[in-house]
């Protein structure tokens, strides 16, 4: 594994999640502001759609960039060059796909959302956002050959840069204007501009990529890649019936104005998912790399449980802060009048910590390409999301939860997922019985639970009067007391142990190669 390199991934991301923050923080309180709440379930509304579109994507990207680690680690050029002109003519399909589809329902988006809007305002609102997600195809390729070759924080850089530049511009445009169609347009011409400037490095980088190329593509990785784009093809459309239909579903059980009240929250619960992803985002290739290598099973297996160690910790301490903060937080931000009633917090928060456990079980799954020939990932995942789908239309419209069954269903089809998927990893990538992990499993579940009721009934029975005094303690709280316990209960274990030996050593390293 190059560690150099994930470490600046990882750093880099972690840096660039923190900058996307504050910007989210404050570009949304200055939007609210001027703009209302509505709008933005509008947005939101729009945007659920236009995901449904990027279902035509397949997961081409994820499905490239693991045939690529194997020939950027042995230098081959030709197969590089080869793969990465394949995956741009898949995007090329991809985009007019889109395109053209969203051009045939263009017509119908006036009807499909009930707001004061007119029908002509939200189709033009629709088909800016339609051809920002079709731009955004055209040179995506060479995003994955810098993230599969292990060089992620240049595209972290350049995406903080670019983060500040289009929010002081939006931010601008909605203070002097109040014209929300400007403001996703120049969103549209700034990821244009960004596109070009990641073409030019990557032929800077990769000056091979300009010539023709003399090798044809490997029959078995192109074998591999049509494999792994159709399994993922399924993948993708139970992720979005999953995850993205959220907005849509609110805006038929409650309304738009509501759509607008959550996107608050999977704002917050999005950024810090982001700062959770750079951890293991950016060690994917790296654990590619290392599978593609003649590292032994076990080694493989030994890091991976240094991994889930880190993945216990961040999302227990996360899940900690963020159900005894985000009220708060959102109270103080934008007002009392954006809260969201404290069942809907807990459920969101669970579903959150949920998701997240999964972190170090997916970067296996993603460097490992353990997507086919393996039918029963395929398969779990459609049952999953027809359980999810099934399970919100019953308990939000026949029984009435509204938005708390639409959460409510994703929090029960989610607990497929978190058994299957490491059943799959350790029966096809380390080759073991997988009874150790559901054992540490649980034992992780039942911890988490413990520290964050006991963090959040410390911040609940501690109060000040003051407002911000009280938030200020309660932030203290959030990260004093979950790291303190899990220090506490796991300084002499060897997950723990094996952690603080390896950031130690980095640390050295570090130092002697600066002196």
């Amino acid at each position: 594994m190059r560690v150099n390199n994930s470490l600046k991934n990882i750093v880099s991301g972690i840096i660039l999640q923190f900058v996307a923050i504050g910007l989210n923080i404050i570009s949304r309180k200055i939007f609210l502001d001027f703009m209302g709440v509505e709008i933005l379930g509008v947005h939101g509304v729009l945007t659920n759609i236009i995901s449904m579109l990027g279902l035509v994507e397949m997961g081409i990207g994820i499905a490239i960039s693991y045939s690529l680690y194997k020939p950027l680690s042995e230098n081959d050029q030709d197969q590089v060059k080869t793969i990465i002109r394949l995956y741009a003519k898949f995007y090329k399909y991809v985009a007019l796909t889109v395109l053209v589809i969203g051009l045939l329902i263009l017509p119908f988006m006036g009807s499909v959302i009930e707001s004061s809007y007119s029908s002509s305002y939200i189709r033009l609102i629709f088909l800016i956002l339609l051809v920002d997600t079709m731009m955004s195809y055209f040179l995506a390729y060479r995003r994955t050959l810098l993230i599969a070759d292990q060089k992620a924080s240049i595209l972290n850089k350049l995406t903080i840069l670019y983060s500040i530049v289009l929010t002081f511009s939006q931010v601008s445009i909605v203070y002097l204007t109040q014209n929300f169609i400007l403001f996703i347009s120049i969103k549209l011409v700034f990821g244009v501009g960004l596109n070009l400037i990641i073409y030019y490095i990557t032929n800077k980088n990769y000056p091979y990529l300009r010539g023709a190329s003399k090798k044809p593509l490997d029959p078995e990785v192109k074998k591999n890649i049509i494999q792994n784009i159709k399994a993922l093809l399924l993948a993708n459309i139970s992720v979005y019936f999953i995850f993205g239909t959220d907005n849509l579903l609110l805006s038929i059980f409650t309304n738009v104005t509501t759509v607008g009240l959550y996107s608050n929250y999977t704002m917050i619960l999005n950024a810090v998912k982001g700062f959770l992803s750079q951890v293991f985002v950016g060690t994917t290739a790296s654990f590619g790399n290392l599978l593609a290598s003649d590292t032994t099973l076990d080694d493989a297996d030994r890091i991976f449980k240094i991994m889930f160690f880190i993945n216990f910790w961040l999302s227990t301490f996360c899940s900690s802060a963020l159900l005894l903060l985000i009220n708060p937080f959102i109270h103080l931000w934008i007002g009392s009048s954006m809260l969201l009633p404290g069942v809907i917090v807990v459920i969101l928060v669970y579903n959150f910590y949920s998701d997240s456990m999964r972190s170090a079980v997916e970067l296996v799954k993603s460097a490992a390409g353990l997507y086919s020939p393996y039918p029963f990932f395929k398969y779990w995942i459609v049952v999953e999301a027809l359980v999810n789908l099934c399970l919100a239309i019953i308990l939000a419209g026949g029984l009435n939860m509204g938005m708390t069954g639409i959460f409510l269903a994703t929090s029960l089809s989610t607990l497929l997922p978190t058994y299957v998927i490491p059943w799959n990893v350790y029966k096809y990538v380390f080759k073991k019985s997988s009874k150790e992990f559901y054992i540490k499993q649980l034992v992780y579940t039942l911890l988490s639970l413990i520290v964050v009721g006991i963090t959040y009934r410390i911040g609940t029975f501690i109060t000040l009067e003051n407002t911000i005094g009280d938030f200020m303690l309660k932030l203290m709280i959030s990260i004093t007391v979950p790291n303190v316990i899990i220090l506490i209960m796991f300084k002499k274990t060897k997950e723990f142990n094996s952690l603080m030996i390896k950031i130690v050593h980095k640390l050295r390293l570090k130092k002697t190669l600066r002196n």
